[in-house]
């Protein structure tokens, strides 16, 4: 694992792209400053769309997680709230590349006496937790092996109206998995051109023979945990024609997923 983030071409190079990886930074200062400023957003999803050129490299990238030292230093992480925290992480999952959840050693929360240990606030036990949280934080770090397209899949930004929710594909030959995330107090809703996506799978031909399944899950208010919710079947040629209409809740972020059937 490399850290020169700014070099990361020329290191990757070294290694010949084989089990090696840069830590990156820029996706947890990006969302974070758009988190809690949204006149920001337009740079975080500038970021987002220039990895669509640069999966190649991107796909060798380790998104950054909070660091030990983050309440040492005045992070502005450490000024995220829990929801703010949740939907960095859920941003994190449909990104390319490795998801650093955590960095560094653990010495309690504010980690406030380096060289006293004795002075030092214990780090919580998992078991202690809240139970909703948990099972929340559980279910929000296993999207990628409940989604394998967030692994494997192709990567792409997709464009919308609302600049205050951000929204990215990760899809194969089968299913289309978004995530989509409200950073705004009020109910948003929009309509996605997956046109690119599905035109790129299927034939002229075949588009009338096939539908997608669709299936979401929410997690609208933290306090109430993840919610699964089942759609109507929709055929490809509406989706391609009309675009995918949705609608989200303040502060709160959904998977949609597609999934192609004959």
């Amino acid at each position: 694992m490399f850290e020169g983030f700014d070099r990361l071409e020329e290191l990757l190079q070294l290694a010949d792209y084989d089990n090696c990886a840069v830590y990156n930074w820029r996706p947890r200062n990006l969302a974070t400053d758009a988190l809690r400023d949204p006149a920001k957003l337009p740079t975080l999803a500038a970021h987002l769309k220039e990895l669509e050129r640069t999966q190649h490299v991107a796909d060798q990238l380790v998104n950054l997680g909070p660091e030990h030292d983050a309440f040492d230093f005045e992070d502005p992480w450490t000024r995220l709230d829990y929801t703010q925290r949740l939907l960095l992480y859920f941003l994190y999952a449909f990104m390319p590349g490795y998801m650093l959840v955590f960095n560094g050693q653990i010495f309690g929360k504010q980690h406030a006496y380096k060289k006293q240990i004795e002075k030092t606030l214990p780090a919580p036990r998992v078991a202690d937790a809240d139970s909703t949280e948990r099972e929340t934080g559980k279910r929000l770090f296993g999207l990628r092996k409940e989604y394998p397209q967030l692994v494997r899949g192709d990567y792409r930004f997709l464009e919308n109206d609302e600049q205050d929710v951000i929204c990215l594909a990760r899809f194969d030959e089968r299913e289309i998995v978004i995530g989509v995330i409200n950073t705004n107090s009020n109910t948003k809703e929009l309509v996605l051109s997956l046109s690119n996506i599905i035109s790129w799978w299927i034939e002229s031909s075949d588009i009338k023979h096939v539908h997608y399944t669709q299936d979401v899950l929410l997690l609208k208010n933290p306090a109430e945990g993840w919610i699964s919710e089942t759609k109507d079947n929709t055929p490809a040629e509406r989706l391609l024609r009309e675009g995918l209409y949705v609608g989200i809740a303040p502060k709160s972020c959904q998977v949609i997923r597609l999934c192609l059937r004959v």
